[in-house]
């Protein structure tokens, strides 16, 4: 959640990994920054700390002034989507990587500031994927993000919330990581009669359609 500089990764992509198991160590940049104070002599070295090829540099620096901390698995899964390694400075909110449990498969979706008092916990979802074509899953709201971000959309940059949706049913052929299109259901409304469009007449006094009455249609 808070910018880091990674000290070791300890994981893969496809790893399987249980929960309480170790992913990652890190460097919190406090305790750098703590150091500079401490250590003038690391300083021209911080100043360009968010640059990949320097941060690598302040690891053995690091391990003179501060500890690591290690980050752990909070559920089962299989680890994917690793965007870091050994030495990467990290901002915050940066997303490092994924552990997808095949039991309880979620999907995050970035809903626009404009339509996310719309969204709550709870709502169904139905949800396609690219690579399974011609079929409908179903779906659940289970996470709401406390904050918003921004993120690139058609229209360029937009504010967005992340919202988390869970998989209602296994599915075996499903893999992390595949495109997916989530329709959420904000409202339903019952017993309400739906008709074909193209049954819709219109005059000077509105819409209507017509009814068989006896043998009539009026």
């Amino acid at each position: 959640k808070n910018e880091c500089i990674i000290d070791k990764v300890l994981v893969n992509d496809g790893d399987y990994i249980n929960k309480g198991e170790p992913i990652y160590s890190y460097y919190k940049t406090e305790q750098y920054k703590n150091a500079i104070a401490e250590y003038p002599e690391i300083k021209k070295i911080y100043t360009n700390i968010s640059h990949s090829d320097t941060a690598k540099n302040t690891i053995t620096k690091l391990k003179e002034y501060a500890v690591s901390e290690t980050v752990y698995a909070n559920k089962n899964g299989v680890v994917s989507g690793i965007n870091i390694t050994d030495g990467d400075f990290v901002e915050k909110g940066s997303e490092i990587l994924r552990i997808s449990d095949k039991e309880s498969f979620e999907i995050s979706v970035n809903i626009n500031e404009a339509s996310i008092e719309k969204i709550e916990t709870g709502q169904k979802a139905e949800i396609t994927f690219t690579a399974l074509k011609d079929k409908i899953y179903n779906g659940t709201v289970t996470n709401i993000a406390e904050e918003a971000k921004q993120t690139s959309g058609l229209t360029g940059k937009e504010t967005s919330v992340e919202v988390i949706i869970t998989l209602d049913d296994i599915v075996d052929n499903l893999r992390p990581g595949y495109t997916s299109n989530c329709s959420i259901i904000t409202s339903t409304d019952k017993n309400v009669i739906v008709i074909p469009y193209e049954c819709i007449r219109s005059d000077d006094f509105g819409e209507y359609v017509y009814k068989i009455n006896k043998t009539k249609a009026v």
